[in-house]
């Protein structure tokens, strides 16, 4: 029933005049047709068609269309008995088919910068004069995320979503990110916030913008829909947009962020290139916390659609 209702809801935005520039580049819930296959070591693709929503809905032939590039979902080492991405049944509703995001262990290993990571990611690479876009996401967090919500420490860095303008690992120069982010309240032990944030890397990460919303405490076992636009632009020709609506239709705008979104010192920005709609990624500190009490991180995802040419 939600599925068809989005359906609705989609094409009576489609069809209204004035209201998108772009359009709908693809939409997928995840269901029957569709089916992850493993590809080298590390590497997960999805294929397949959702026949539960109309067109465009085929992974391998609506996708990679529009400039947009691959999608795959990448570990960064590991195996099953440490991170797994899935299709299963929702955990509200067993008719209904999710992807589900679940880590136990570190699968990234040490090094001498770090303690050990764990990273699950969809990564949405090879984009060309991506410049701006819009997807709306479903996201549901297992009540496993209650042991980082009471917990009487700081989480630390824990992210969500990443976008990339430039990526500093393809030697594009002058490397950017946009991300999102969990935070918790270790004075309370009641919350679990979203932040975001962009940063420049010119040999060492440097915050350019930030902006944490500690108002809204994220609910566990409760589907939320996530919105993110991004803009490309210097400044306050540039545009961040995140928010968040509940069950019962309460809408909280995360952040709504009027600056810029590609390094400030690129003379020539060409769009995202790069990008993580959906991501586990966090340090062992997280991992081996919520392993501890008996639980593994677990986020389940639904629904996602892609847009160019649509704004909030």
């Amino acid at each position: 029933m939600y599925k068809r209702m989005m359906q609705m809801l989609v094409i009576g935005y489609l069809i209204t005049p004035g209201h998108v520039s772009g359009g709908l580049l693809f939409r997928s819930g995840f269901e029957r047709g569709t089916r992850l296959v493993n590809e080298s070591s590390g590497w997960l693709d999805i294929v397949g068609a959702d026949r539960s929503v109309n067109p465009p809905n085929d992974w391998a032939k609506d996708f990679g269309q529009h400039g947009i590039g691959t999608f795959r979902f990448q570990y960064a080492g590991g195996d099953t008995t440490q991170r797994q991405v899935t299709i299963v049944p929702d955990p509200t509703d067993s008719s209904n088919h999710v992807l589900k995001y679940w880590m136990k262990h570190v699968n990234v290993k040490p090094n001498a910068s770090y303690g050990g990571k764990g990273r699950i990611q969809a990564n949405v690479a090879g984009n060309k004069n991506l410049k701006n876009f819009y997807y709306r996401i479903r996201m549901y967090f297992h009540s496993d995320w209650q042991y980082l919500r009471n917990w009487e420490a700081e989480m630390g860095w824990f992210i969500l979503a990443e976008f990339w303008n430039n990526a500093n690992w393809t030697r594009e120069g002058h490397p950017f990110r946009i991300h999102i982010t969990i935070r918790n309240d270790p004075a309370s032990r009641t919350g679990l916030h979203f932040g975001a944030g962009a940063q420049t890397n010119d040999g060492n990460w440097k915050g350019l913008w930030r902006k944490n919303d500690e108002s809204f405490s994220i609910p566990l076992e409760q589907w939320l829909t996530a919105e993110v636009y991004l803009k490309e632009g210097k400044k306050k020709h540039g545009r961040f947009y995140f928010a968040i609506t509940q069950q019962d239709g309460t809408r909280t705008v995360i952040a709504d962020v009027h600056d810029t979104t590609c390094h400030p010192d690129d003379p020539s920005p060409d769009g995202f290139v790069q990008f993580n709609p959906m991501k586990l990624y966090t340090h062992n500190k997280n991992i081996h916390r919520v392993r501890s009490q008996g639980g593994a991180l677990q986020i389940f995802w639904d629904d996602f659609e892609f847009w160019t040419g649509r704004t909030p």
